[in-house]
């Protein structure tokens, strides 16, 4: 299973959304945003497809359940801690929307 291995990799993802199109702040920056964008949606894709068989509706879904922990993205954001991945990614959507809007 592919994803990320660690919360640095997550990082770079999101940061991608920033640092890419400062890098080339006048060369074409509609299309870098574009393709800046692409971390934070391969992450997006990652995590739906990993959760994809899984029932959070459900009343007696668990967390901590081996298939759970099995894959990769999960597992990163699990151990990160969800209050400190939303912090993150709020601070760097909120970072790419006053950088470029």
């Amino acid at each position: 299973i592919f994803g990320p291995s660690s919360w640095d990799d997550v990082e770079v993802l999101l940061s991608q959304s920033t640092d890419r199109a400062v890098a080339s702040a006048g060369i074409r920056l509609t299309h870098e945003l574009q393709a800046a964008a692409c971390g934070a949606k391969l992450l997006s894709h990652l995590l739906k497809t990993e959760l994809l068989d899984f029932n959070m509706s459900s009343t007696d879904f668990d967390f901590n359940s081996e298939p759970l922990r099995a894959k990769p993205t999960v597992a990163v954001l699990k151990k990160q801690g969800l209050s400190n991945v939303l912090k993150t990614a709020t601070r760097h959507a909120t970072k790419c929307l006053v950088r470029h809007a």
